[in-house]
């Protein structure tokens, strides 16, 4: 089975003769081999809406990937396919479009896959064209036309419609991906809190020695306890701020006993005692 490519006049006489395989029509987006696509909006997915919140217009930050729903709808003839090609101005500033292979009898709207390859932010409004649609003639009706998951979706169902298991490798990559985001995570926690507590150490060890021969033992020994209380409070807002709070157990409720759970809970504890009682030694 062969196929070519139609020109301008032949994508014309196509949707003249089957007036539902693009719609809306309109001649102006008609180039020599393709016809240009309209945004209709942008779907913008995340784990806690996976078919995507619905805008008009969007800023796409370098990296960032979202889903086009184009203005156009197609139902191609049995004996022919349809191909989405990146229009070059697009490619230049740094998008990349995505999009399956339309096969014949494929009654959809057409979606975009579009990320941000760039360093620039690019915005993306209804309307603007991004990509094209070229269409193909094969020499013969397709014996099965597409019946698949994605015929007839006219609104954005993003990837839910696929059953995990059918995705194992992307699965397994993104926790392998969390695994060393969080290791990172715990060794740039800790490193911080040592960094902190041996600058403590080392401060103390400096100013005693300073401080031996001028002062009383009533004096040093609440200096040191302000000294040490003041350095246990930083290490348990350092803590905090870098996320060394152990997870709530799964159907934990009692929240005391979680707080008892925490190292931090017991520094920032002992750290508020010792300068109690240097104001204590003060007062007496």
């Amino acid at each position: 089975m062969s196929f070519v490519f139609l020109t301008d006049r032949q994508i014309d006489n196509l949707i003249t003769t089957h007036p539902n395989a693009l719609q809306p029509y309109d001649r102006s987006k008609l180039g020599a081999i393709s016809y240009d696509l309209q945004i209709e909006c942008i779907n913008i997915c995340d784990d806690s809406n996976e078919r995507g919140k619905r805008v008009e217009n969007h800023i796409l930050k370098p990296g960032e990937t979202v889903f086009i729903s184009c203005t156009e709808n197609i139902w191609l003839p049995n004996d022919y396919m349809g191909i989405i090609v990146q229009r070059n101005s697009r490619i230049r500033r740094g998008l990349y479009v995505d999009s399956p292979v339309y096969h014949p009898g494929h009654h959809t709207k057409i979606f975009l896959r579009v990320a941000n390859v760039s360093k620039d932010h690019i915005r993306l409004k209804k309307g603007d064209s991004i990509a094209s649609i070229m269409f193909n003639k094969l020499d013969e009706e397709v014996e099965h036309p597409y019946e698949g998951v994605f015929s007839d979706e006219f609104d954005f169902s993003g990837i839910a419609k696929y059953p995990s298991s059918e995705l194992p490798d992307v699965i397994e990559l993104q926790e392998k991906v969390e695994s060393v985001e969080e290791v990172e995570k715990r060794i740039y926690n800790n490193v911080v809190i040592v960094m902190t507590i041996f600058i403590g150490i080392f401060s103390l060890i400096n100013l005693n020695v300073g401080f031996f021969c001028n002062l009383t033992l009533k004096d040093m020994l609440t200096f040191n306890l302000i000294f040490l209380g003041g350095i246990g409070v930083l290490v348990s807002f350092v803590g905090l701020i870098t996320g060394k709070l152990i997870p709530r157990k799964s159907g934990e409720t009692n929240q005391f006993k979680w707080l008892l759970e925490q190292p931090l809970f017991w520094i920032f504890a002992i750290s508020i005692l010792l300068l109690i009682g240097s104001v204590l030694l003060v007062i007496f």
